[in-house]
């Protein structure tokens, strides 16, 4: 609950700005003009930000934060690898206080970032981004979002540690699949998992 309360304060329209229009608001898992994109894909009524303020201090509430109960601070690592980062964190960190929750930031060399967030309950809060090698729906899916990718032992990328069986055993069909539309169907089934089951 306080996880999905937190996606939802990121202002994602300033990260945008930040970079110089460099990037675009993506309310799902598959950005355009990658295979299986889908056009307007915002099923946890996202505003025009990509944020959802009100949905965020509710779902705060509902854990037992507000009023008399405020969250504690927490501290948010990142990877500090240029001015653009560090913009970027304390933009988050700016986001946050709308809620009323104080993030501290801890600018790391990437090495060091690696090392924290390859392990589980070390850190509160991360922030890093993640680049496409190529353009297929598994290059966002295999690193990051399946239980091998959370693998400690294998420091994987995925730093959220998520781990859905059914996530997994889509994302085998897919990699195998040889029709490229069942493939690409695969890949929407796995984002509407992801997005509007897991993450409600």
């Amino acid at each position: 609950m306080v996880r999905q309360a937190f996606y939802y304060c990121v202002n994602k329209a300033k990260q945008v700005k930040l970079l110089n229009g460099r990037e675009i608001i993506n309310n799902g898992l598959q950005a355009p003009p990658m295979p299986g994109y889908v056009p307007n894909y915002n099923p946890l009524g996202l505003d025009k930000n990509g944020q959802n303020i009100a949905k965020a201090r509710a779902l705060l509430a509902q854990a037992g934060y507000g009023g008399g109960h405020p969250f504690p601070a927490q501290d948010m690592v990142y990877a500090k690898a240029n001015t653009d980062s560090d913009n970027l964190a304390a933009a988050i960190q700016q986001d946050f206080q709308q809620v009323g929750i104080t993030i501290n930031l801890k600018g790391l060399s990437f090495p060091a970032y690696l090392d924290l967030v390859g392990k589980p309950n070390t850190t509160p809060l991360s922030y890093n981004s993640w680049y496409q090698d190529f353009p297929d729906p598994s290059d966002f899916i295999d690193p990051l979002l399946t239980c091998g990718a959370a693998n400690v032992q294998a420091n994987g990328s995925n730093a959220a540690f998520y781990c859905n069986k059914q996530v997994d055993v889509l994302a085998d069909q897919a990699r195998g699949d040889t029709n490229t539309a069942e493939r690409l169907k695969l890949y929407q089934q796995i984002q509407d998992i992801i997005v509007t089951k897991d993450f409600p």
